[in-house]
C-alpha cells in the first residue's frame, strides 16, 4: 500500500447497522475504513487492508473478535 497520509482502520462487527454507524464517524474523521462482517474476513483481509489499526465486536458468529 502506498502512503497516502491518510490513516486506514479494519472494522470487523456482524451487525450491519453498528458497521455503519461506527464507518460513517470514522470517514467523517479523515479515515478510510476496511468493513467486514465477521472476524475470518478480518484475518483475510488485514495483510491486503495494511490498517494502522482493527477495530473487532467481541461477539460474532464464527471468529469472535478475541479468537481474531
Amino acid at each position: 500500500m502506498e502512503d497516502t497520509g491518510m490513516k486506514r482502520v479494519l472494522l470487523a462487527d456482524d451487525s450491519v447497522a453498528a458497521r455503519k454507524s461506527i464507518q460513517s464517524v470514522l470517514e467523517v474523521a479523515g479515515i478510510d475504513v476496511v468493513a467486514v462482517g465477521n472476524g475470518d474476513l478480518a484475518l483475510a483481509r488485514i495483510e491486503e487492508a495494511a490498517p494502522e489499526m482493527v477495530l473487532l465486536d467481541a461477539i460474532m458468529p464464527g471468529r469472535t473478535g478475541y479468537e481474531a
